[in-house]
């Protein structure tokens, strides 16, 4: 039988464009399997997305959005990048942040703003920079997920929820998912999952334990002792402090000595008590167990690029999250991801938003102390047309969402870069385009004011 002609099909199809191969940002899986269909510049069909990447994807994003705002007025680009850099220049201390929501183009961008003016650039918050000062207190042994797909037989959930949060988590990368090592996918693995609650995930697991909540520490210390091979330990303590019998422990950790490769997932958002104390014993578990069989650890990570302004902070300057250049130097910040605080030291005399969007809103963790000083000083702010501005900004720019309507460079939780494919037109400029102008229009201010002090 004849194929039929494209004057056959109906017009809706012909009129829909295929974009392959897409990144979703929604989640921390950042799934680049994914297949859009576009009518109109308009994305209408995200094949092999979850409901939060399509709910992501198939967003409605006004295309009749001010571009450029000065004081709540409409203002040319020009003349909005020129303010932004005069502001950013008469600044003392001004403050760069919410880089999660921009591909690394941009995160190089705001390196190099804050190293011209001597201000202050943050990526990520409180739970990454613990992470971070855990990781060079003890180390981190850790893989790619394509790792842990192809050779993990023994996979322990610690306190997240991937079913929840991460939906295909398991079909991806961990549980169902077949590998080269492992054939038979589920069949072939051990799924434990720890938590204070019972859960999706913990309704598939082989084995669940069901922590006191904030009983972390204790609960790692007692698998530490397991680990040490010590055999005076107080079993009634251990149950009072974690709520789990030592006899469960013991089967935790049999199952992990027996294993040929195990992975455990964690979210530093998501534990209890003294946040940095809590991930180095999870890092010094996982370096103990490497001494019976091969273990890693990783973290399950956020939607957005928070992972890709880590890189970038610490390729550029030596520090992944919170660094000062007023000395001239990078410095790394004495409270590294506290941006309420920094807001709140009476240092900071302005700010730019690199990124808002619904997803990576950079100003959803900050005290409402912080929010009132943010709009008591003069703020640039970049966001997306679905994100609406929270307070008044000096000047405000839409730019495009990154995945959608501009292309990039982002890092899956596990280190790996993942390009971006533009898939829309968008009316609206890409951020780096916003703050590669900011950024040249003070390089030429600059020079033009060196060369006048040079002739004086």
């Amino acid at each position: 039988m004849a194929e039929p002609s494209d004057s056959d099909r109906p017009a809706e199809r012909q009129r829909t464009r295929i974009s392959r191969n897409a990144t979703c940002l929604a989640c921390g899986c950042l799934c680049d399997d994914i297949t859009l269909h576009v009518a109109e510049n308009r994305i209408v069909r995200a094949e092999r997305a979850c409901p939060i990447g399509e709910r992501w994807f198939l967003a409605e994003r006004p295309t009749d959005r001010t571009p450029c705002l000065i004081h709540g007025q409409r203002a040319d680009l020009d003349e909005a990048c020129d303010l932004a850099a005069a502001i950013l220049a008469k600044a003392s201390c001004p403050l760069i942040f919410g880089l999660g929501g921009a591909v690394c183009e941009a995160h190089r961008i705001a390196v190099a703003l804050a190293d011209l003016l001597g201000g202050i650039v943050i990526a990520g918050n409180e739970a990454g920079a613990a992470l971070a000062t855990a990781e060079q207190s003890v180390g981190f042994v850790t893989a790619t997920l394509g790792e842990v797909r192809h050779r993990a037989d023994l996979v322990v959930y610690w306190g997240v929820d991937p079913a929840t949060t991460h939906p295909r988590h398991f079909e991806r990368y961990c549980l169902t998912c077949a590998g080269r090592f492992i054939p038979g996918g589920r069949a072939d693995r051990t799924c434990v999952v720890v938590d204070s609650r019972r859960t999706p995930t913990a309704a598939e697991a082989d084995l669940f334990l069901e922590l006191k909540p904030g009983s972390d520490v204790a609960a790692i210390a007692a698998l530490l002792a397991l680990a040490a091979g010590e055999s005076t330990v107080d079993a009634e303590q251990i149950a009072l402090l974690t709520g789990v019998e030592l006899s469960r422990w013991r089967e935790l950790f049999d199952r992990m000595a027996a294993a040929r490769y195990g992975a455990m997932f964690f979210d530093p958002l998501s534990l209890g008590g003294e946040k940095t104390a809590t991930i180095e014993a999870i890092l010094s578990f996982v370096v103990a167990m490497n001494r019976r069989t091969r273990f890693v650890a990783l973290t399950l990570g956020g939607p957005g690029n928070m992972a890709g302004a880590e890189q970038v902070l610490a390729w550029q300057t030596g520090y992944p999250t919170s660094i000062r250049f007023r000395d001239g130097f990078p410095r790394s910040e004495g409270q590294p991801g506290a941006i309420s605080e920094c807001l709140l030291d009476g240092q900071v005399d302005a700010a730019l938003v690199v990124a808002s969007e619904p997803v990576t809103d950079p100003l959803a963790t900050l005290s409402e102390p912080a929010r009132e000083q943010l709009a008591a000083i003069p703020t640039i702010v970049l966001h997306t047309a679905d994100a609406p501005l929270p307070f008044a900004a000096t000047v405000a720019f839409v730019v495009g969402s990154h995945g959608i309507d501009a292309g990039g460079t982002v890092f899956r939780c596990d280190g790996v870069p993942l390009p971006l494919h533009q898939a829309l037109t968008s009316p609206y400029p890409a951020a780096t385009r916003i703050l590669q102008t900011i950024l040249a229009s003070m390089a030429a201010s600059l020079h033009a004011t060196t060369n006048e002090n040079g002739l004086q």
